[in-house]
């Protein structure tokens, strides 16, 4: 992209015959989106007359360039005013009561909470970086500021992340996973291994919208699901990791994930081509052809 910028700008410079004649390249862009706002800005001629004949111009067209503008995060203070009035009569102040806040007494309105927390979590800017992005629109806050934010929003939606959890067990078929992640651990300068648990609902036509929960723990053990599903006694779908096993007994059903399985046999083939694992491959895609056709029934069907 780059040489080619560097060639356009030195034939606009200095045409030559064979680059004046040769088939332009006409880029086939996406539209730009329709919700977006315009703002739009005209570039009128210094003078309304002709520059040959001084003559008044006319106006017959206009030629619109559109072009996909950004602008920094916009911070702005938003001033809640509310008035007080007195009766004379009866010595009484009558007033709107002050709109509840996340955190009392706080300077952050929610929509500058719930920019923090996207960024960090779904976006993944640390708080650190954060901090450098607001400071170039002239907003200094420091990372530990930051950083009680982000704890206060985790206390505030802790209700609705315990409805999910709650919701997930009412639920007769839930999935199950754990995944690593790296801790920081700053007395010892380094990471170290944790785990965040995965908990979700089956999806089929018919079910429930997704829920989906995540629970931070510092190991993998099997106590965090016992734990988290509680007196739940339905299906449960997980891999064969040993931590799950203790569920059975429990009167848990187990439903074993086939792409495990299938891994192992995949493997097998590959490094040996074993006929027994093609056997079990064709077979294990029978069933994948089966869940295809059954992935838009009902229940029922």
């Amino acid at each position: 992209a780059a040489v080619e910028a560097e060639l356009a700008a030195l034939h606009t410079d200095s045409p030559s015959p064979s680059t004046s004649s040769a088939p332009r390249r006409t880029p086939r862009r996406q539209p730009l989106a329709e919700h977006l706002p315009r703002i739009e800005t005209r570039h009128e001629p210094a003078t309304c007359t002709c520059p040959q004949c001084h003559s008044d111009l006319v106006h017959i067209s206009d030629q619109v360039s559109e072009r996909l503008a950004c602008k920094p995060p916009v911070f702005y203070v938003k001033r809640d005013i509310y008035p007080q009035y007195a009766c004379r009569a009866c010595e009484q102040v009558v007033a709107e009561p002050v709109a509840a806040a996340l955190i009392d007494r706080g300077q952050a309105d929610a929509s500058l909470l719930a920019q923090v927390v996207i960024a960090k979590y779904v976006d993944h800017l640390p708080l650190y970086r954060q901090q450098t992005i607001y400071a170039r629109s002239g907003v200094e806050l420091s990372r530990s500021t930051l950083a009680e934010w982000v704890g206060a929003v985790g206390v505030a939606l802790q209700p609705l992340a315990d409805r999910l959890a709650a919701q997930l067990r009412e639920q007769a078929i839930v999935h199950a996973d754990e995944t690593p992640v790296a801790l920081l651990d700053p007395k010892a300068g380094k990471t170290r291994r944790a785990y965040l648990w995965l908990f979700r609902n089956a999806h089929y036509p018919g079910a429930d919208p997704p829920r989906v929960v995540f629970q931070f723990h510092p190991n993998r053990s099997g106590d965090h699901a016992r734990q988290f599903l509680k007196d739940w006694r339905g299906s449960l779908m997980v891999d064969e990791y040993s931590g799950y096993k203790g569920l059975w007994s429990l009167g848990i059903t187990e439903l074993a994930c086939w792409a495990h399985v299938r891994r192992k046999w995949f493997d097998q083939h590959k490094a040996s081509g074993s006929a027994i694992a093609a056997e079990a491959l064709a077979r294990i895609a029978v069933l994948y052809r089966i869940e295809r056709e059954a992935a838009t029934m009902t229940v029922e069907e």
